[in-house]
């Protein structure tokens, strides 16, 4: 393509090093990309400014004039404007101006093209039931008046806003209806836009078949008209697809392409996300030198993103302030307008804000450098024997030739044939002796490896047995928790998974824990965290899940200098304090959830996105609370870590998932405790077994009944 080829004469002259063709480097020969304020990035933002000044200096003139037709329009072009720049105070103040005017003109197209903008301001904001009761009155008036282009771009943001709330059937239906308007009317662009979106709801049902061919015919009319945004966002998808169905290659080729374009359209965001999906799919590929240079490309971005993220949280707080002042004017020009609870928006805002970006982490095993040498030496001894044989095998076809020439010659070769057969025997006394050292050698060097394998193997086996202590006995368990199972499975001997509890008087505190790796790594970890609970729970008597938590994170940083180090190591974990006095359970999580059932309905409480441990922002990490009361009637709970619903296997090689182990606590938690815990070890081994797989990482449920 022409822009394509443009683009590359251009870097070429402006970076001789993009001869290497490498998507990082790109990155770093853009200084834009870099700015610690975004906004002021280009000289095309200051041009903006400087339009939107003249725009209101113009809206000015005109309220002198009283021309309420041009005012409504520019008002509304104002609005579009403030909006691009993330300024929604300000958009809003100036939709509502519009909305006002033509409202009081009666013009029809103009309210519901008003009241469109209105929610996508709150759609930029993440707040989407306020974002689809506008959709919903723009979608009625343009239904009514006939306006078939509007009434596709109005069910598009429908769409978006149930996709961004997760009800996917309603997104799909919306997404469907626009593509249809779109089709008669035969506006490719907007047709490119609706495949590509609708293809974006089948890849979160997991229906990749069909994602696929949607995201491709988006990108062939993506590619016809050049749109390179719209292409990024199809390019994405296809690599999120491609690296779930574990096609690495395809998923890669997709990623870059994609992160390129982004570059040039100097996207912080889709540059992000393309780094972040190149860095996922080198390190399952177990390409990890690669992985780490686009995980610092990610993370880069990522910091420049999170300012902007500030941004919109104070630009949200700003627009529920002025929402709050336009509110007599709201309730006299458009009756179902609503106002949110606002402080609980600019919490929830908050914490988007601050959530911290995936930590990387590559498990490097001992011993692999150990083992690797002695099997190149034993590869040398069993070449050189080779070389030996060899040489005898030769040695002897010429002692054979020498006799023939002898015997040929006749007596006068016979003292000749004496000495030549001495010397023979000689060589081959000396060649024997040193095949018999070779083999020694190598019989040597193959029993020293076993050796050391056994020594490690039993190191692992006597860790097991140390790491079993610090696990609650089977009877203690069923003496403080009588109706409970434990499904405990590690991948390797030992575990990075384990399960605490202890009674502190009338109150029980049960935890699930997962640690940063598995195998030795990992049961470290655990020998660590339980340490730190003991010295919490024990010592300092503290029964609070959430503050078990906080206290447990200080522990970790402290005990691994995590202040002074690149150390990123940590664990997720659910926690929670029985009270049996009060009849009431406390739950609070580190990014793992709590799941129970009461009177026939299941309940699921996330914990929160923040583990124990590794990097910090905020000031001090804090954790929620959540309370459950405990009626007569009994209730099921169920705790784990993410080993279970993240192990593939399955009649497609797929993971387990949280939806199907909900559907499995659902059959089986009316049932005893012993058939429960059967029942799940069976699924999960046949799950296994159906994909011909391997267990991917330490497996902990427990399931208990109150």
């Amino acid at each position: 393509m022409r822009w394509f080829a443009w683009f590359v004469c251009f870097i070429a002259w402006a970076v001789p090093l993009y001869a290497q063709k490498d998507s990082l480097q790109m990155y770093y020969t853009f200084p834009y990309l870099k700015q610690e304020s975004p906004a002021w990035a280009t000289p095309q933002q200051k041009e903006a400014l400087q339009t939107l000044a003249q725009m209101k200096q113009k809206l000015a003139y005109l309220e002198t004039r009283n021309d309420q037709k041009e005012m409504a329009m520019l008002a509304h072009r104002i609005g579009v404007e403030c909006d691009k720049q993330a300024d929604y105070p300000s958009a809003l103040q100036f939709f509502l101006k519009s909305l006002k005017i033509r409202q009081l003109l009666q013009d029809q197209k103009g309210i519901a093209s008003s009241l469109n903008s209105i929610g996508i301001v709150y759609q930029n904001q993440d707040d989407y039931h306020k974002a689809l009761a506008y959709f919903q009155q723009s979608l009625d008036i343009k239904q009514k008046i006939g306006d078939k282009i509007g009434m596709s771009t109005t069910l598009n943001n429908i769409g978006i806003a149930y996709r961004k709330l997760k009800n996917y059937d309603k997104a799909l239906a919306s997404y469907q209806q626009s593509l249809q308007i779109r089709e008669l009317a035969q506006d490719k662009r907007l047709i490119a836009m609706s495949l590509s979106n609708i293809a974006t709801v089948y890849e979160y049902q997991q229906k990749y078949a069909l994602a696929l061919e949607y995201y491709q015919k988006s990108i062939q009319i993506k590619e016809e008209l050049q749109d390179k945004l719209g292409l990024i966002f199809s390019l994405q998808g296809l690599a999120n697809i491609y690296r779930e169905q574990q096609q690495y290659a395809p998923s890669i080729a997709c990623a870059e392409k994609a992160l390129l374009l982004a570059i040039e359209e100097k996207s912080y965001r889709e540059v992000s996300i393309s780094a972040e999906q190149l860095y996922k799919a080198y390190k399952l590929n177990a390409e990890y030198d690669k992985a780490l240079r686009y995980h610092e490309l990610y993370k880069k971005t990522q910091d420049s993103i999170f300012s902007i993220e500030k941004m919109r949280v104070i630009a949200k707080l700003e627009t529920d302030m002025a929402m709050e002042k336009q509110q007599q004017i709201i309730e006299k020009h458009a009756k179902d307008l609503e106002i949110a609870q606002k402080q609980a928006d600019a919490d929830r805002m908050k914490n988007l804000a601050q959530e911290e970006m995936h930590k990387h982490r590559t498990d490097v095993l001992q011993g692999i450098a150990q083992k690797t040498r002695l099997e190149t030496e034993r590869l040398k001894a069993e070449k050189k024997a080779s070389s030996l044989e060899m040489q005898k095998h030769k040695e002897e076809k010429e002692f054979q030739r020498i006799i023939l020439y002898l015997i040929l010659a006749g007596l006068l070769g016979a003292v000749s044939a004496v000495w030549v057969i001495f010397r023979s025997k000689r060589k081959e006394q000396k060649a024997n002796a040193e095949l018999r050292v070779a083999i020694d050698t190598v019989s040597l060097q193959k029993k020293e490896l076993e050796h050391k394998k056994q020594a490690i193997t039993d190191s692992i086996n006597y860790a097991k047995r140390i790491q079993t202590t610090i696990l609650p006995p089977h009877e203690v368990f069923e003496a403080v928790l009588p109706e409970s199972f434990i499904f405990f499975q590690p991948r390797d001997i030992v575990s990075g998974d384990f399960y605490f509890l202890e009674q502190v008087e009338d109150k029980i505190v049960l935890a699930a824990i997962d640690c940063t790796g598995h195998g030795v790594p990992g049961a470290l970890m655990s020998m660590l965290g339980k340490e730190i609970l003991d010295q919490i729970i024990q010592n300092q008597r503290v029964t609070e899940p959430d503050i078990i938590l906080n206290e447990l994170h200080k522990g970790i940083r402290k005990a691994l200098k995590q202040t002074q180090s690149t150390n990123r190591d940590g664990m997720e974990m659910a926690i929670v304090t029985i009270d049996k006095a009060e009849r009431v359970l406390h739950f609070a999580g580190a990014k793992n959830p709590l799941i129970y059932i009461q009177n026939q309905e299941m309940h699921h409480i996330k914990g929160d996105r923040k583990p124990i441990g590794g990097e910090q922002r905020e000031t001090e990490r804090i954790f929620t609370r959540h309370t459950i009361s405990l009626p007569t009637e009994e209730t099921m709970f169920y705790m784990f870590s993410d080993g279970f619903q993240d192990q593939f296997g399955g009649l497609h090689n797929k993971k387990i998932t949280t939806e199907r182990m909900k559907e499995l606590f659902l059959e089986v938690y009316t049932r005893p405790m012993a058939e429960q815990q059967q029942r799940i070890e069976q699924f999960f081994h046949a799950w296994i077994a159906e994909g011909n797989a391997k267990q991917m990482d330490d497996i902990l449920v427990i399931g208990f009944r109150l």
